[in-house]
């Protein structure tokens, strides 16, 4: 590990023991006056000089900041470019999360993944065709390799995306369609072509949501994929919410379907931390239906510093067809930076 990724560590690891750094203090009480505290000249403060992580901390903030102008700045010049029009004050979210996830597994191996995930935001170029340039596109990533990234997923962070919407897309009520063309920034390019429906059903009692989502999408390298995705949302109680997520993917390399599905229980204990309990099952059909993997997961995520230094723990039971279903623990810790406006 290098010298600044240890840095970043130790600054994290403050972060981590002092939950309410950077928070207003409360004034401390105020001590009576007497006559000798009165008449005693107040002496002069010295100023206490900078620790070491304070100064490590402002300066990982000042290139935090400095790289998301930068970037957004960037994205804004590329879109008043693509969509021949004055870009300087419209609203971008164009973004890069830098993450690195260390794992702990039965055998004593230690995995040390770095990630970086970049996607260009264009709105107004949107208004007249819908492009799309990002490394890591989420829908051609296989539901079971999501159940086990320790990255936080897209619908936890600030900001909307935009849609740009099929032109019979208001012909389908309650449906919305979305067609997408784009490239995957990787060496060499990689050009895809997306189609989205997605539909939202609210229950009229309770407030539980359900969303459905079909994706058929072709690349120049990984050819045609088809994904089917419903996800169900019921409020359990006060900072409970329940999930059921299924998954069912088509891979026309191997001509075979992979299935999904979880259980998830989340607890709110914060406005800067949460917590999930998952139990999942995985499977196929080739060579014929069968089970492949269940797992169980325990996830603890932090907001170590405004809305972009992020940690998660998350310890994980596996068992696997291919380990004969031998019990295969691990833990993983991951860090999360956001370069972002």
């Amino acid at each position: 590990m290098s010298a600044r990724s240890c840095l970043i560590l130790i600054v994290c690891f403050r972060l981590l023991i002092m939950p309410a750094w950077g928070a207003p203090q409360e004034n401390a009480p105020e001590q009576a006056s007497t006559p000798e505290t009165q008449s005693q000249p107040e002496a002069p403060r010295a100023d206490k000089p900078t620790s070491w992580s304070t100064r490590s901390l402002d300066w990982l903030i000042n290139q935090r900041n400095n790289w998301s102008h930068r970037l957004v700045a960037t994205g804004r010049s590329i879109d008043g470019f693509l969509a021949n029009r004055d870009s300087k004050d419209a609203p971008n979210h164009s973004h890069l999360k830098l993450s690195w996830t260390s794992v702990w597994k039965k055998s004593e191996v230690i995995e040390n993944t770095p990630k970086a995930r970049f996607k260009l935001d264009l709105p107004l170029t949107n208004e007249r065709f819908r492009l799309v340039i990002e490394n890591e596109p989420t829908d051609e990533t296989a539901a079971s390799t999501k159940l086990r990234d320790s990255n936080l997923t897209d619908k936890e962070r600030p900001g909307t995306r935009t849609e740009g919407r099929l032109s019979f897309g208001e012909l389908i009520h309650h449906w919305k369609w979305r067609g997408e063309l784009g490239v995957k920034a990787e060496f060499p390019p990689d050009p895809f072509v997306r189609i989205k429906a997605a539909r939202k059903w609210n229950w009229p009692h309770d407030g539980g949501e359900t969303h459905f989502q079909s994706t058929l999408f072709y690349t120049h390298i990984e050819h045609l994929g088809f994904k089917n995705a419903l996800t169900m949302d019921k409020p359990l109680k006060e900072r409970w919410l329940g999930r059921s997520y299924t998954d069912a993917s088509w891979d026309d390399d191997d001509h075979s379907w992979t299935f999904v599905q979880s259980f998830s229980a989340f607890f709110t204990w914060d406005e800067r931390r949460l917590i999930e309990n998952r139990v999942a099952w995985i499977g196929e059909n080739k060579p014929s239906l069968r089970s492949t993997d269940y797992l169980y997961q325990f996830r603890y995520r932090q907001k170590l510093y405004q809305d972009w230094l992020f940690l998660q723990v998350v310890p994980e039971a596996l068992w696997s067809r291919d380990k004969n279903w031998d019990l295969s623990p691990s833990l993983s810790v991951g860090l999360e930076l956001v370069f972002s406006e």
